[in-house]
């Protein structure tokens, strides 16, 4: 943010994109697959158009150094006043020509000024991560941009069950960072379920014999696959997504559905 590889002043792109290239270089070392850019800053001194066309030149340096390391710089959507519609993201991707430049699409933050499901359909395969964050315009209309975060999922204005079938529309199947207010019964419950799958994984790739949280029922025997163990919105689909879930008969609640079936 504070050295933006749109700025003026050539020194500033310099450090920016220098910035950039150590990022790939840390991330390949780490291990990560994609670094997440904010890659302009439109405002009164920066245009829109200057913003555009440095930022795409600077970019273009850091892509040979991305195919090098394996890692692919991926563009978010934050409150830069720039790329404000999903067509025009699109497009900007696509003129890099390169499979090393997508995007970090982020859920919450495209609430001022769109639909996250509309943006995941546009973007489609370009989307290389994803941020789920739940987002309040009441809020923010009345306490301040920043405050419309601060809200449980569930409780904003992001469309979860679209969401989700946008997601599967365009076969999304990567990672997903969760940043939600985390507090209340719903969020015990999602960390029971994501502490019970990440005991199993251990007991099944480490051979330990037990590992269940003291007062948690152990999943059911060859049941733990499926959207239960990818995002967080996905362990926790027997609230967020009832309708997605299939219970094995009429005894089976939704809570216990997602250890058994997707």
């Amino acid at each position: 943010w504070n050295k933006p590889v749109s700025d003026p002043d050539p020194k500033v792109r310099e450090e920016g994109l220098e910035g950039l290239k150590q990022a790939l270089r840390d991330a390949k070392r780490y291990g990560a697959s994609s670094v997440l850019f904010v890659p302009a800053v439109v405002n009164k001194q920066v245009s829109y158009a200057d913003a555009y066309k440095r930022s795409q030149e600077e970019i273009r340096k850091a892509i040979p150094l991305a195919e090098e390391l394996g890692v692919k710089i991926a563009i978010e959507n934050v409150w830069n006043h720039f790329l404000l519609s999903p067509l025009e993201a699109a497009r900007y991707v696509d003129e890099f020509n390169s499979p090393w430049v997508g995007w970090h699409f982020d859920v919450g933050n495209v609430i001022t000024y769109g639909w996250p499901e509309q943006w995941i359909r546009i973007l489609g395969k370009r989307i290389q991560k994803l941020h789920i964050k739940e987002f309040s315009r009441d809020k923010a209309n009345s306490q301040g941009l920043g405050k419309g975060f601060n809200v449980e999922f569930l409780k904003g204005d992001d469309d979860w069950p679209a969401v989700m079938h946008a997601l599967d529309e365009i076969g999304y199947s990567g990672w997903g960072a969760s940043l939600p207010v985390e507090h209340g019964p719903f969020w015990e419950r999602c960390r029971a379920r994501a502490d019970r799958l990440s005991c199993r994984v251990n007991q099944n790739a480490f051979g330990l014999q037990s590992c269940i949280p003291p007062g948690l029922p152990p999943p059911a025997p060859g049941r733990v696959r499926g959207r239960c163990r990818s995002l967080i919105g996905r362990w926790c689909s027997s609230e967020l997504f009832p309708d997605r879930l299939k219970l094995r008969s009429s005894h089976d609640s939704p809570q216990r559905a997602c250890h058994r079936t997707s």
